[in-house]
């Protein structure tokens, strides 16, 4: 329903100004809208937004299970574009967290070629710097500096100031 998805757009909008008290309500109220007979995309960007929520709070196991039920949904929708590339993003997002930099690597590998696909750069960008900190963890800094240096140019033409953000801590 529309209103359904006003209410993951409003929860989306709180959790990036860290309203996380709200952020949570708007995704109960869109949970309780959103039957299951609404589209998966609703219900996968349910998922989605209750692992960033969970991620952006610490809680990174959390975000794990619930982006990993989110990636089941769209496994089984067999929609591997922009959906698979963000929900594997935060899965790799949450596992460099951990520091399970093996995860990491694997999910935004498989994150990046479904954002490659779909040619969504952000996501693009987003993925490559994942693959760069977990090289950096791994000792190899040959490409960083220049990798680093491009994916920042990406994020800051295409204006995505949060993963801009994100870049500058790695």
């Amino acid at each position: 329903s529309n209103l359904g998805r006003a209410y993951l757009s409003k929860a989306f909008a709180l959790m990036h100004i860290r309203n996380f008290s709200e952020a949570k309500a708007a995704l109960n109220a869109a949970d309780e809208i959103l039957d299951s007979s609404e589209s998966s995309s609703d219900r996968i960007s349910l998922l989605q937004y209750r692992a960033q929520l969970a991620y952006l709070q610490g809680e990174h196991e959390s975000a794990i299970e619930l982006a990993t039920s989110a990636l089941a949904l769209v496994d089984m929708s067999g929609s591997f574009g922009v959906e698979a590339a963000q929900v594997g993003r935060l899965l790799a997002e949450a596992h460099l967290s951990l520091g399970h930099d093996a995860d990491a690597r694997a999910f935004a590998s498989a994150a990046l070629c479904s954002a490659q696909k779909a040619g969504e750069r952000v996501e693009v960008a987003a993925c490559r710097r994942i693959l760069a900190t977990v090289a950096v963890h791994d000792g190899d800094t040959r490409m960083t500096d220049s990798e680093f240096t491009s994916i920042v140019s990406t994020l800051g033409d295409v204006g995505a100031r949060y993963e801009l953000a994100m870049s500058y801590q790695s």
